[in-house]
Formats: structure tokens, C-alpha cells, sequence
């Protein structure tokens, strides 16, 4: 069956609109209407009647584009800095940011898409391909349209309009960078989490052993075993880090003064040394050699060939409590500061087999005292599980002066301090039990020492003496610290909370692309093509059903879209209005 003669377009529905000039259709009256019937002229309207009526559906939507730009804006503004907990309402700020994002870039792009497809019918004021009227349609549909046109058309705000459709592809991924949620620590209102133990006072409940008189010694059965565990924990290394209480970040600034020990080393090596005076054992087969250091401690040093040699010597000693009667027959006592002073002798076990010598070769003498001090703090923090302390004052105390009283204190008085005071039977325990079970001692190389030996004097053998000391007074300290006196204070409590930070960068495109929309608007309302006005068709298909194609015939329908694309590539037209309107064939 033969295909139906193909007619052109036009020339079977002819309309009396050729040969009219151009005029403005887009919001006609009544009369208008009938004239447009009877085929007589309607009158062209003004340039701002033609701006206004002919692109305001543009114009209002490039205004709502700028509210919605200008709300957003407005938001960001207000909740820059802010917590993240302060936006209470239902939608999500990045939602907010989203919704809003999309209605500019929609309504945008809804302008572009018009200013494109009127300058569209600009450019066929001169003579071009049909294919370019193709080329126009799909750039005012998305942005592989537009590309092709950027590549393929030479108008300049066509171009702009085609640059603007591509690069509205990254608002929505610009969108989604604007907010970001930094963890900032900010101070939480429930101070109870906060803890950090200082003692002005320390009594442990330790009972005295004496049934009369002044027997201050404690009780073995009721002693501060707490402190002892310190002591240990000090000695062999156990972590001694201060006690806090803290569920997040704390700060205490302080300052805070707790009543603590201190010590105080030195090498006297040397100066011991040249005191050593050696003689026979008993047995004769060996020598012992005595000495003193500067503190007056005194140290021996055994060898006995083949036998034993002394690799460590721990000796101690202390200044005791003086109790007397005064006019009023009270019990008083002066108690130093100084608990105790000690020395420790090492030497190499490698060099064990020789006879000592007053060589300081593979030998160390240290000399230590430990004192009771006060600590004053400052500018604490904690990072995690560790207690930072930003600064640490040691304070010197006078002479404790006991005071007959249940309690017994001891009361060191400082000027510049609070009133400190211990507990005299804590304070003889402690004492006691440094001076027997601690710093008293020896370790031999050979031989069987008694393995009490090795418990008090173990701790020492190859170590550093005052690191092991600094670290026995600083466990000590945290004893008395947090001991059943000790009195909170109440920290600041930090807690890690979002914020909004808004990255004003990544707002610069959805502005641009507004200003740009707006001249391309601006430009194509009041283009000129050639001289003269131009029909304000923008993307109405019906308007090439208004005017013919003259210039060539054909009797064959054409079958594909792909042929019809071919012969757009061939044909020319242009949209004239000399007399007649109608696209002519080049």
C-alpha cells in the first residue's frame, strides 16, 4: 500500500495570521480574540506590559528562587555556631538545607529552560539549519542538551544559559557540604560526676597499743594496712596514678592543698665511700667493711670468697616523737617533718667476686629522706583515664606539734596553708614500718638470704633508687589524699556535643547560579534580534503549526525519526516577518 502524499506543513491549514506583523498573544481579551478570528491585526503591546505579562511566571519564579535563597541563608545565619540540639524542629537541619537546595535549583532551572527555548526563536532571525531548532529544544531539557549546544551552536546566552543547566548538577552535592558537625566539649550541668579528693586531715582509725603511758605505736591487729599496700604498690612498680572521679572530660581549676609525702635523693657515692673501713670477718676467710654517708647512715658491705658478697644494703633511720608533760600535766610532743632517711648500697653482681674497694666503679650509694609536705594543685584536667595536673606546688611544713586529744593530730601550721594535721599513731605506724619493713635489708650474691631480706630490700636491687622513691611518696600521697577525711571538689564537667558549622564555600554556587539566572532573564527579556521585536513563543510546540515551511515539497512520508534528523541537517530556515511569517528554505 502506497504511503499518503506528504503535504507541508501549512499549506492545508492555512491561517490569517500571515501577513500580520508581530504582536504580543500572551494574555488577549475578548476583542483581541475576534479580531485574531476575522483575521485582522491585534496591536503589538508595550515594553513593559511585554516584559511583565510575557515573562512573569519567570520573574515570579525567579523571586521565589531568591526567598527560598534568602531563607536558607537566613537559617544558616542563625544556627552558624550553635549546638546541634537547638534546632528543634520536626525536619532535620540537613533535610531544611535539602528541601530548600532542590526548590531553588528547580525553579531555576524552570527560567533557564524558558530563556533557552526563546532564544531559540532569536536565533532563527537568521538563516540556520532545522537542526538547530533540535538542538535548542534539548538544551531547555537537561544537561546533555546543553553540552551538545555549547558545542555545536554559536549564541552567546544561549551558551549561558546552557553553562548555567550544567552546572546546576552540583547544587545538590554543594548542598549536602554546606553543614558540618563538629564535636566541641561544652560544660554539662551535673556537677556530681566530677570528683577530685584533697585531705587536710588524715586519721585512719588506727588504735594505739600502749594500755598506759604514751604507747603510740598502733595496735598490729587495727594499723592503716591501706597504707601499706600504697607503700608496696610504690615500691614494686604498681600503677600509683591519682584517683578521680570523672564520666566524661573535667577541668578543677583550683587550687586544691592536700596533705602528702615528698623525698628528696642524692648520689653519695663518693663521698661514703671514702669513709669505708674494712676488717676480718669473724671467720677469717672474709672481710666486712663499714661506712657512713653523709646523713650519718651506716652501711656494710661483707665478701667471703667463694661464699657470699653483699649486692645490696638497705639501712634507715628516724627521728621519734618526744612526748612530755607541761605545768598542766598535758602529754606534748614535737614530731618532725622528716619521716625518715635512708641509704641504699648497690653494686654490680658481675663485680661480686672481688673484694670491695673504696672505687666508685660498680657502686652506688643513695641517700633519701621522705618528709611530710603539702601539695598544692592546680589547673587539673583529665585526658580519658589519666588526671593531668597542670601545675604542682611543694610546700614545706614546720615541726608537727602534737596535741593530747581522742584524735591525737599532729598539726603542721603554715601560715599560707590551711591546718594539716595527721594522726600520731598513723604517724608512728608509718614510720615504724619504713623504718623495719622497708629501708632494712641486704641481698647477698651466694649464700641463702632470708627471704624477709628479699621482700624489703628486693624492690631496690638494680632499680633506680629515686624513681622507686618518688613513686613510693607519690602512692603515699594518693593514700592520704583520698583517705576517710579527704573533701570533694567539685569540677567542671565537660561533654563532647555537636555543633553546626556552616561552610559558607559550598553556598557560592547556589548564589552564583541565582545572579547568573537573573542576567540571563534580565538579557533575554530585552533582546533585539535584528532590530526588532520577536515572538514570545519560548517552548510552545503549537507555534510551528502556525506557520509554514516554504521552499521545498516531498511526496513521501518521512518514516524514522533519525531520516527527519538528517534532513534537518539540510535544510535552512529562518523566521521572517516581511509580509508573511513563515520558516523559508535556504
Amino acid at each position: 500500500m502506497s504511503s499518503p502524499p506528504y503535504t507541508p506543513l501549512g499549506t492545508q491549514y492555512e491561517h490569517p495570521i500571515q501577513g500580520h506583523e508581530m504582536g504580543d498573544y500572551s494574555s488577549s481579551t475578548a476583542s483581541d480574540k475576534r479580531a485574531f478570528a476575522q483575521g485582522n491585526l491585534i496591536p503589538a503591546r508595550g515594553r513593559t506590559s511585554w516584559i511583565l505579562d510575557g515573562w512573569i511566571w519567570e520573574i515570579l519564579g525567579l523571586i521565589l528562587s531568591i526567598c527560598c535563597l534568602g531563607a536558607l541563608i537566613g537559617i544558616l545565619i542563625w544556627v552558624n555556631g550553635k549546638p546541634l540540639s537547638d534546632w528543634d524542629v520536626p525536619i532535620s537541619l540537613n533535610a531544611t538545607v535539602a528541601v530548600f537546595s532542590t526548590v531553588i535549583k528547580s525553579v531555576l532551572l524552570m527560567v533557564v529552560a524558558e530563556c533557552i527555548s526563546q532564544l531559540k526563536w532569536f536565533h532563527f532571525g537568521r538563516m540556520h539549519t532545522l537542526y538547530d531548532m533540535e538542538l535548542f529544544d534539548q538544551a531547555s531539557r537537561g544537561p546533555y542538551g546543553s553540552m551538545i549546544l555549547l558545542l555545536k551552536v554559536r549564541n552567546v546566552l544561549a551558551w549561558l544559559g546552557a553553562i548555567i543547566t550544567i552546572v546546576a548538577l552540583a547544587i545538590d552535592p554543594f548542598s549536602q557540604q554546606i553543614l558540618a558537625f563538629p564535636q566541641r566539649d561544652v560544660v554539662q550541668n551535673n556537677a556530681s560526676v566530677a570528683k577530685f579528693g584533697f585531705s587536710h586531715s588524715f586519721y585512719s582509725g588506727a588504735i594505739a597499743s600502749g594500755l598506759g603511758g604514751f604507747g603510740y605505736y598502733g595496735q598490729q591487729w587495727a594499723q592503716d594496712v591501706q597504707m601499706r599496700g600504697a607503700i608496696a604498690r610504690g615500691l614494686y612498680g604498681i600503677d600509683v596514678s591519682p584517683q578521680f572521679t570523672c564520666a566524661s572530660s573535667c577541668t578543677w581549676p583550683g587550687p586544691y592543698v592536700t596533705l602528702g609525702y615528698t623525698s628528696t635523693c642524692q648520689n653519695v657515692t663518693e663521698a661514703s665511700l671514702k669513709t669505708m673501713k674494712c676488717g676480718r670477718d669473724k671467720g677469717g676467710g672474709g672481710s666486712v667493711c663499714n661506712m657512713t654517708t653523709p646523713r650519718g647512715i651506716d652501711l656494710q658491705v661483707v665478701f667471703i670468697p667463694t661464699e657470699i658478697a653483699t649486692v645490696l644494703y638497705v639501712n634507715s633511720t628516724a627521728e621519734m616523737m618526744h612526748f612530755r608533760f607541761d605545768a598542766n600535766q598535758n602529754v606534748r610532743a614535737n614530731a618532725s617533718n622528716e619521716v625518715i632517711a635512708f641509704a641504699v648500697y648497690q653494686r654490680n653482681a658481675k663485680d661480686a667476686e672481688n673484694p670491695p674497694t673504696n672505687v666508685t666503679a660498680a657502686q652506688e650509694i643513695v641517700e633519701c629522706q621522705i618528709r611530710h609536705v603539702a601539695h598544692k594543685y592546680s589547673n587539673l584536667s583529665t585526658s580519658g583515664p589519666t588526671l593531668n595536673i597542670g601545675k604542682t606546688e611543694v610546700i614545706d611544713l614546720p615541726v608537727g606539734i602534737y596535741e593530747d586529744r581522742p584524735d591525737r593530730p599532729i598539726w603542721f601550721n603554715h601560715t599560707d596553708l590551711p591546718a594539716l594535721s595527721i594522726n600520731a599513731v598513723d604517724w608512728q605506724s608509718v614510720q615504724d614500718y619504713l623504718l623495719r619493713g622497708i629501708f632494712n635489708g641486704t641481698i647477698f650474691a651466694g649464700g641463702q638470704p632470708s627471704q624477709e631480706a628479699i621482700v624489703q630490700a628486693a624492690g631496690f636491687f638494680g632499680k633506680n633508687v629515686t624513681s622507686i622513691v618518688e613513686r613510693m611518696t607519690a602512692s603515699m600521697t594518693e593514700r592520704l589524699r583520698t583517705g576517710p577525711q579527704q573533701q570533694a571538689a567539685t569540677g567542671i564537667t565537660m561533654g563532647s556535643q555537636p555543633f553546626v558549622h556552616v561552610r559558607w564555600v559550598w553556598m557560592s554556587l547556589s548564589i552564583i547560579t541565582a545572579v547568573l539566572v537573573a542576567l540571563l532573564l534580565l538579557a533575554t527579556a530585552l533582546y533585539r534580534g535584528n532590530g526588532r521585536e520577536t515572538a514570545l513563543w519560548k517552548s510552545s510546540a503549537a507555534a510551528l503549526l502556525f506557520y509554514q515551511l516554504e521552499g521545498w515539497q516531498s511526496n513521501a512520508v518521512i518514516p524514522t525519526r533519525t531520516v527527519l534528523e538528517e534532513q534537518t541537517k539540510v535544510l535552512r530556515a529562518k523566521l521572517d516577518n516581511k509580509g508573511t511569517m513563515s520558516f523559508t528554505a535556504g
